[in-house]
């Protein structure tokens, strides 16, 4: 079937399941252009090789065949459980138990997507996401205010690994760009197939947003 490819969140989160597996980023990769994984032929962006490649220089570039590779080397359902454990719905569109998912065949709402990388900003902890905050009478009286629920769904140091991989995709990779806003940030560019629309999800310790 045709589906909007967003190029942009599962790659974060098959990097989480990697770092929980061992796999470090200084680790060497196949970046060549197409590559043929079974029955299943991809390619880059642009269809550029990079060669042998580290996972880090891979995470900068958004190289699709690398990540693809990864996905199939820790496993699909590693990849699948991280991408439900960060935040994006298990009924999100498109998601599918299967090596492409590390290039984002589903289509979640984009408040997810934001919350999902939150877990990351909030070192690990993932909160639901809520539309409303507090709501106050007519006399501004506090009636309502929200207590998030949270649970850890990595642990410290997956987080802060996968932050910093992150910021070098701003500090060095596809999202320089980035830099304008003056201050340390992390995050991860996406584009969908035939360059439709382009995508960007990042944060700072404070805010999460896409």
């Amino acid at each position: 079937p045709k589906t909007r490819i967003i190029r942009l969140y599962k790659k974060t989160f098959a990097l989480a399941a990697a770092f929980e597996q061992g796999i470090a980023l200084d680790t060497i990769w196949n970046g060549d252009s197409p590559r043929t994984f079974g029955d299943y032929t991809l390619n880059n962006y642009s269809k550029k090789s990079f060669g042998q490649i580290t996972l880090l220089q891979a995470t900068e570039n958004s190289v699709n065949t690398v990540y693809v590779d990864l996905a199939a080397t820790i496993g699909k359902d590693k990849v699948f459980d991280s991408t439900l454990r960060a935040g994006i719905p298990a009924d999100a569109v498109g998601m599918i138990n299967d090596i492409t998912l590390v290039l984002g065949t589903a289509s979640p709402h984009v408040i997810d997507v934001a919350s999902a990388y939150a877990t990351f900003a909030a070192r690990g902890i993932y909160a639901k996401p809520t539309m409303i905050k507090e709501i106050y009478g007519a006399n501004d009286g506090l009636l309502f205010q929200i207590s998030p629920e949270t649970k850890r769904a990595y642990s410290t140091q997956v987080a802060d690994e996968v932050s910093f991989a992150l910021q070098q995709v701003i500090n060095n990779g596809t999202g320089v760009r980035a830099k304008a806003i003056g201050r340390p940030a992390a995050g991860k560019t996406g584009t969908t197939d035939g360059n439709k629309s382009a995508w960007f999800a990042g944060y700072t310790p404070q805010l999460a947003t896409a």
